[in-house]
């Protein structure tokens, strides 16, 4: 027997701790948020979506959808998991079941056996109840047995590995968290430090950590990005990379150094309903700024409805579109593995759900272009061998930072700030984004 086996030996018999030798992953329902918190195993297999047992942070400025996303992620879990659960903890006191139920797809009937809202009488310290009381409650001698789901996976001794069924916990918002002997006083609240409060909130998060991984428990934390009023002449770091001097996170730090996945997200240039795929909102830039399994600081485009929230196959779409894998104009867009198949940007959804070849095309081109998302190197920066992988590689490395400035030539729609680029793409005046103008057949 080696030393390592030793230490093995005296870890067990101590009780000095444990191994976890697997961890789940769990699909969000938006196919770009999985892939860009993907990573690839040893083997080259993929993992898709996010961590089960881990906290996920989603930070923004107000009206950038951080309620909806957490939502839809929460929902999609408890939908594909037998035996999941979703527990919404609004701390400030803004969600309404009719709102949940538009978002996750729910009757009330169905939340009512999928989830629970607390509202009322809840403290920073109902956080640290609910994981702790989750974890032990599943991981009793009652429920273990009924709830363990066999991961098909083994450990070195050749037994079976077991997983239990996720519980999500939406956190709306830290901002929002205060301790319990605050209660709702004005008064009170007004005479607290912030500090104080900030520094209960990190103690919470720190005890949380190894009850969400033993009780399978996602912590969902939303938190806003405020403005830091910065008085001395020497400006201070940024808090945590990909954050601007300027911005602060409060409630404090603790959340966003645990986390698993911290996202964030901004708004970017408004949909209106009479254009494009008729959608009435707006894209929202998501960016992970931290990820323990991925790369960070990598942009993507969500799309976003006010009234239906985060989109999966329009997201799909603008991907595809950006890319010049779907291209065109008017009544003749096409995508590239399928060219006779032609289709205006407002009867897309409709051809997508009806025609199965188009929805076989745009389904494999999607897979094909988010799977470049996903890291050639693991975490620890090890190469995995494969060609096609390495290809993409040099494809990147190839960029060039230095090509000629597009630059706005010609006005060609006032009303709209829809300008001509130097390049013959048209671009929007307001965000400098590059559209799709879609012309009368007279106007052609």
């Amino acid at each position: 027997m080696g030393l390592l086996e030793d230490i093995r030996g005296i870890i067990k018999d101590k009780k000095l701790g444990e191994e976890n030798l697997y961890t789940p992953s769990y699909k969000t329902g938006l196919d770009i948020l999985d892939y860009r918190s993907g990573y690839r195993e040893a083997d080259g297999s993929i993992q898709l979506g996010i961590d089960g047992g881990k906290i996920m942070t989603i930070i923004g400025k107000p009206g950038t959808g951080k309620s909806t996303l957490a939502l839809q992620i929460g929902g999609n879990i408890v939908d594909n998991n037998p035996g999941a659960n979703l527990i919404y903890l609004d701390y400030e006191r803004a969600i309404k079941t009719p709102r949940i139920c538009a978002i996750t797809g729910w009757s009330e009937e169905e939340f009512r056996t999928k989830g629970i809202v607390l509202n009322r009488g809840i403290s920073s310290e109902t956080l640290l109840g609910l994981v702790v009381g989750c974890s032990e409650s599943k991981n009793s001698k009652e429920n273990y047995n009924s709830l363990k789901i066999d991961t098909g996976k083994k450990d070195r001794d050749g037994d079976k590995i077991y997983t239990l069924p996720p519980t999500v916990i939406i956190v709306d918002s830290i901002a929002s968290m205060v301790p319990k002997d605050m209660g709702e006083d004005g008064e009170t609240a007004g005479s607290m430090q912030a500090a104080a409060i900030a520094k209960l909130n990190n103690q919470i998060f720190k005890k949380i950590i190894s009850f969400c991984e033993t009780g399978n428990v996602i912590v969902i934390a939303l938190n806003h990005i405020t403005q830091k009023i910065d008085m001395g002449i020497v400006k201070e770091a940024a808090q945590i990379n990909y954050l601007k001097q300027s911005e602060s996170i409060p409630g404090g730090t603790a959340s966003l150094f645990l986390s698993n996945t911290l996202l964030r997200l901004t708004a970017g240039s408004k949909l209106d309903d009479q254009d494009g795929l008729g959608i009435k909102g707006f894209k929202v830039i998501g960016e992970l700024i931290k990820s323990r399994s991925t790369e960070s600081g990598r942009k993507f485009d969500m799309i976003f409805s006010q009234s239906k929230g985060y989109l999966n196959t329009e997201t799909n779409y603008n991907s595809l579109k950006d890319a010049k894998i779907i291209s065109g104009a008017g009544r003749s867009f096409s995508i590239k593995s399928l060219p006779t198949l032609k289709f205006s940007q407002k009867d897309f959804l409709e051809k997508y759900s009806t025609v199965p070849e188009l929805k076989a095309a745009v389904d494999e081109e999607t897979q094909l272009l988010y799977e470049e998302y996903i890291p050639l190197k693991d975490i620890f920066g090890d190469n995995i061998v494969d060609a096609e992988l390495q290809e993409i590689l040099e494809i990147e490395d190839s960029y060039d930072e230095n090509a000629e400035e597009i630059k706005l030539v010609e006005e060609i729609d006032p009303e709209q700030n829809i300008w001509l680029g130097s390049d013959g793409k048209y671009y929007d005046g307001n965000t400098l984004e590059q559209i799709e103008v879609e012309f009368d057949d007279e106007e052609k």
